[in-house]
């Protein structure tokens, strides 16, 4: 142990002279590492790791080696992870990465801290999807899975890697509607800053792509109302926000004006022109849900002439188009195929947009000035002697 001191500290020493610049925080870190203050050497090693000049001069790989190597187990082996996922960016060859974190991911001392472990597999996982091994990250994101099962309080720190390299193992394997749901999950647990600044618009435009495409997928609210979703605005992908709007709310002649503006675009993107009918159904759909959510509670019976107009489907596929939304659970309610209506009793709830929430106040003041004219309907014709 007595070595391995001396070697560290050796090598701070010799720090100071290929980088000078950083001699004053070399003597802290010395001193702190001396009198065994573990806890304050770790916030200076943070320091200086995540400093951009730092990174630029300082082979950090080694830094860890002969240096944080000598204390990482008196960490907090969270924040060791951390660090150590912050050096790996550093190593260029992806299988040297992966052996580095890997490494680290089987110390004693990180695989007894649960959460420390878990994030180290899951920033495994996510160098495995890198290499393409699906295999591999699907193993991994199991037993990171099990693991954060059996932790009471999970730091968001370890669910949002979780749940990232999970958006990306699933986008992988081309796999749309798991991706979106993944993708909304890490959105859920990683703060905005969390995410690189070049990374949020590529990841909007693919959570974008996937709610369109994705069969089972008729609630965007949670994307647009995120703040990442908002990167794409003032990008060459700003047009997909537009569409993804235009589908949430449900409004088909946007949708066909857009599709007009911006076919270019949306036929440069083989993802959307494999899906086409799938979009085409998907906007009928949720054009026939905004129908529903702007009526009020006695006014839910539809006739077919009038689903086909809104929703601009044939008439002889009206039929067939309501039973889709019956069936994904979107609708419930019944069909009277005689008098060509369906009686619709309740509408999947969905985060709403802006204009939809000020849809729902004017329905509430609505059902307000009824709740009060029933009132004062009941006090006129209530006799004197039950009046207070």
């Amino acid at each position: 142990m007595a070595q391995s001191h001396a070697a560290a500290t050796d090598h701070l020493e010799k720090l100071v002279n290929t980088s000078p610049q950083f001699a004053e925080l070399y003597q802290k870190m010395l001193e702190d590492h001396g009198r065994k203050l573990w806890h304050q050497l770790s916030i200076k090693v943070e320091t200086f790791v995540n400093s951009a000049e730092v990174r630029q001069v300082v082979d950090l790989v080694q830094f860890y080696n002969a240096f944080i190597s000598d204390f990482a187990s008196k960490m907090n082996q969270l924040k060791h992870v951390v660090l150590v996922n912050t050096i790996a960016k550093q190593i260029q060859n992806l299988e040297e990465r992966i052996n580095f974190v890997k490494h680290v991911s089987e110390l004693k001392f990180v695989v007894e801290d649960k959460e420390a472990w878990t994030l180290a597999r899951a920033s495994l996982g996510e160098l495995f999807v890198a290499k393409g091994d699906a295999d591999t990250t699907s193993q991994l994101l199991d037993d990171c899975e099990k693991t954060i099962k059996e932790i009471d309080f999970v730091d968001s720190l370890v669910n949002a890697s979780y749940y990232r390299t999970k958006t990306l193992f699933h986008k992988l394997k081309n796999e749309p509607q798991e991706f979106f749901r993944s993708g909304l999950s890490y959105l859920a647990y990683a703060k905005v800053e969390q995410v690189d600044k070049e990374e949020r618009a590529g990841l909007s435009f693919d959570l974008g792509i996937a709610a369109l495409i994705g069969e089972d997928i008729y609630s965007f609210g949670e994307l647009v109302d995120n703040q990442i979703f908002d990167s794409l605005r003032g990008t060459p992908q700003e047009w997909l926000a537009h569409v993804v709007i235009a589908f949430n709310n449900g409004q088909i002649d946007v949708w066909r004006q857009l599709e007009t503006k911006f076919a270019s675009q949306l036929n440069a993107q083989a993802g959307l022109l494999a899906n086409k009918r799938v979009m085409e159904q998907k906007i009928s759909i949720l054009a026939l849900m905004q129908l529903v959510f702007s009526r009020g509670s006695l006014d839910r019976t539809l006739s077919f002439a009038e689903v086909a107009q809104v929703t601009q489907v044939a008439r002889d596929q009206v039929e067939l188009l309501l039973m889709r939304a019956l069936s994904l659970e979107l609708l419930k309610g019944r069909i009277d195929q005689v008098a060509e209506t369906i009686s619709i009793t309740w509408v999947q709830p969905r985060v709403l947009s802006r204009e939809q929430v000020a849809t729902l106040r004017d329905k509430l003041a609505d059902w307000s000035v009824k709740v009060d004219h029933a009132l004062r309907l009941m006090e006129n014709h209530m006799s004197p002697e039950l009046k207070v």
